[in-house]
């Protein structure tokens, strides 16, 4: 009741206190696109008051008049208005232009207010802050710049995807203008399958979660790719060590019709082969995306997406071979989105239709006997929403979201020697639907309070089994002129899970539906952010302790073989977790150099009743500590230095503590049985390396503009371990020893800007 009165007696003093004020209310949009901007800072200094707009691009501030406000957001023009009195169309609108852009690329001028980078569980990011890192291989990739930020940790070196607050890889769903995307990185995950150019914004919600968003346990990343309605025809032809790509984006009907486009293409197979050697890998990804604005209050889109992976290997010609082998795996991702919104004075409708296909083929043959496994999951959904705003201050969504999976695993063909081998099944084809209600209301308070309240309704049903869940969302924020402190509580459900033999995202992982047996994951997470803003030096902080628990986690029973297994459902057994941590970012960036500094204290736990004899363990991805400083250093106009150094525990593994040794079955040989010791009990060597960039901006022309870039990564060749593996000494003993996949790597790359 004493925290109830203090808060009822801010409220009231909050409205005394700014009786003698005018209420001024703003909506930002921008210039280009009429879409409205969130995280703009609008301020008076003055009078030391300050907020940033909501998702609607709205804010208010009371205010003394006359005042001086000023509107700053990072790549974009700030502006600066003087108020006399109080006008009289409100909320002001105010569109903000782009910074000054050379043939395409945005020049980022440094303001003393900064809009965060990451505040409350949200990170938002723009290809201004793509070009600040080092590239592997010629690459800019954005998953490999989330990975340097707090709460977010990589995957093992050679595995696919990331892991968020001591979740596990599959817990993060990544959308591509609203479709889901099952595999975001390429095979080994050295590449994610998103180029830099085409991305127009990422946003990735590790907490404080949106009603409309979920479906997953640990993250939601949201990327929006270039819509095209620019002026005039613009684009980057690229090459690197590994791959060269291409990005194009102009008006086919000027102001009416816009159209972005992407292609990428490794030519590593070649490179290979230029030394003497062989790797028969291969991946392209690309894009084609359309947008129609008849006018400022509709738009229409279409994005077409698709992304393969090919490893082949074919010794038919093999000099000495003793038999013919051709072995090949194809892994490929389709997606298909169109999105309609309408936007009106006071409200906005938004619907979108998707369809997404993932799968993957396994083919080997060895002389006339062949065998083939593959499997497929396909998705079709639509989505409903409806926005309105009472007024500057108070807004309201609602909407309905609808799913229907298919999936198709493990689908076999088998001929010759293979039959006496391997029995020719076909794995039994699951369907399930998920279904999702959200309301979600916001009210400002005060320009200093802010309150998101929201309810998602989730379910999923099939063949035999149901299930219905309420998501309550809570976030509350207070803000000052500098500084913020929010607290947020969400709960998620997963109606999807994935059968995995590895840390991360393999090509050849299961994903598989709830069903009677097996229920579906839940997560309740609390958390509290602090941000804070120094003017006169440019820095900025922000601290996020958080508290996550789980339930329904799945696993494998030890020992369970995932290959050509169609009863999977009954070795999987199910259990719950915690994790816990704190994120530590400080941040600054002015003309000539910026710099981020990300450290994340977590832990992250498992307890089945199954596995290792019910004690509570360590997930493989738990590590302790995770640091990443970057840096960027512009030597002059030209010339710019870039810095990486990432510092991790290492990764945790299930030791080999002894063997059994037995008679086979014919008593003329021995077999070793491998004795384990407890579940990811073993650590190994922290991970540490460095990357560097020297980048050369040239001159623009009538031509365009070309530019380059050299570095390596890993530059003291470190070698970063992932696995243990057995070798036997010179005395006859086995031996253990930390394997890595790589070292010290090289790059040049050049890009053409027209």
């Amino acid at each position: 009741m004493k925290l109830l009165f203090f808060i009822i007696l801010s409220f009231s003093g909050l409205h005394l206190f700014a009786s003698s004020s005018e209420n001024l209310c703003f909506r930002l949009s921008d210039a280009k696109t009429k879409e409205p901007l969130q995280g703009v800072s609008v301020f008076c200094l003055e009078q030391k008051v300050g907020a940033s707009t909501n998702e609607k691009g709205e804010v208010c501030l009371q205010l003394r008049l006359p005042a001086r406000v000023e509107v700053r957001y990072l790549g974009f023009q700030s502006q600066s208005k003087q108020f006399e009195k109080k006008p009289k169309n409100s909320p002001v609108e105010i569109a903000l232009q782009e910074e000054g852009r050379q043939l395409g690329e945005a020049v980022v001028k440094a303001s003393s207010t900064k809009r965060q980078m990451a505040s409350a569980g949200l990170i938002q990011l723009k290809p201004a802050e793509f070009s600040k890192l080092p590239s592997l291989a010629g690459e800019k990739d954005p998953l490999q710049l989330l990975q340097l930020l707090p709460g977010i940790k990589k995957a093992a070196n050679g595995s696919d995807g990331f892991f968020v607050r001591g979740g596990s890889a599959d817990q993060n769903l990544v959308l591509i203008d609203g479709a889901p995307v099952y595999n975001p990185n390429h095979m080994l995950g050295f590449f994610s399958t998103f180029q830099a150019e085409a991305i127009s914004e990422l946003s990735l919600y590790k907490g404080a979660f949106p009603a409309d968003k979920g479906g997953r346990l640990a993250s939601v990343m949201d990327i929006k790719l270039q819509d095209g309605n620019t002026p005039s025809w613009k684009g980057t032809i690229s090459a690197g060590t590994l791959a060269a790509r291409a990005f194009v984006q102009g008006p086919l009907i000027p102001k009416k019709l816009g159209l972005s486009a992407s292609f990428r293409r490794s030519y590593v197979e070649q490179l290979f082969a230029l030394a003497g050697n062989k790797l028969p890998y291969a991946f392209h990804d690309g894009h084609l995306k359309l947008n129609w604005t008849p006018d400022n209050r509709n738009s229409l889109s279409y994005t077409l997406f698709a992304g393969n992976d090919l490893l082949r290997i074919d010794e038919s010609s093999a000099q000495n071979a003793s038999a013919s082998i051709d072995f090949g795996t194809f892994c490929s991702n389709r997606i298909q989105a169109l999105n309609y919104r309408h936007t009106g004075s006071f409200w906005f409708y938004h619907a979108s239709l998707s369809q997404t296909e993932y799968g993957y083929r396994i083919n080997a043959a060895i002389d006339n006997s062949r065998f083939g496994l593959s499997a497929e999951l396909k998705d079709i959904q639509i989505k409903n929403e409806l926005g309105y705003s009472f007024s500057p201050r108070t807004s309201f969504k609602t909407g309905l979201m609808a799913t229907w999976h298919e999936f198709n695993p493990n689908q076999t063909s088998i001929y010759g020697d293979f039959n006496e081998l391997l029995k020719k099944e076909s794995g039994k084809r699951l369907f399930s639907q998920e279904a999702a209600w959200f309301v979600q209301g916001e009210h400002q308070f005060s320009p200093r309070w802010n309150l998101q309240l929201g309810l998602r309704l989730s379910g999923s049903a099939g063949n035999g089994f149901s299930y219905v869940n309420p998501e309550p969302r809570l976030n509350l924020t207070y803000k000052q002129l500098n500084q913020s402190l929010s607290f947020s509580y969400n709960k998620m459900t997963q109606y999807l899970h994935l059968v995995s033999g590895s840390s991360g995202l393999m090509p050849t992982d299961l994903w598989f539906p709830v069903s009677e047996r097996v229920k579906p994951q839940d997560a309740h997470q609390f958390a509290l952010s602090y941000s804070r803003t120094w003017d006169k030096s440019g820095w900025s902080l922000l601290l996020e302790p958080y508290f996550k628990s789980m339930s329904n986690l799945v696993e494998y029973r030890e020992g369970t073989q995932l290959l050509l297994n169609n009863a999977i459902e009954n070795d999987l057994v199910q259990g719950k977790g915690k994790a816990w941590g704190i994120e530590f970012l400080l941040r600054n960036d002015n003309e000539k150099w910026s710099t981020w500094i990300s450290y994340t204290l977590s832990w992250s736990q498992r307890q089945f009743d199954a596995i290792n004899q019910g004690r509570t363990f360590y997930g493989r991805y738990d590590r302790r500590h995770e640091l990443a400083i970057t840096g960027q250093y512009k030597l002059n106009e030209r010339f710019a230095m870039n810095a990486v150094f990432s510092l991790s525990s290492g990764m945790r593994v299930t030791p080999v503590v002894g063997k059994y040794l037995m008679p086979s079955g014919s008593y003329n040989d021995v077999i070793s049985i491998p004795i384990y010791g407890n579940r990811n009990s073993m650590v190994l060597a922290p991970l540490h390396r460095l990357d560097l960039s020297l980048n050369y901006t040239g001159k623009a022309s009538r031509y365009g503009r070309l530019d380059w870039s050299i570095g390596a990564v890993n530059v003291y060749n470190r070698i970063q371990p992932f696995k243990l593996s057995s070798v036997k000494s010179p005395a006859g003993k086995v031996e253990y020893k930390q394997v890595g996949l790589y070292g010290f790597v090289p790059s040049v790359s050049f890009q053409w800007i027209f």
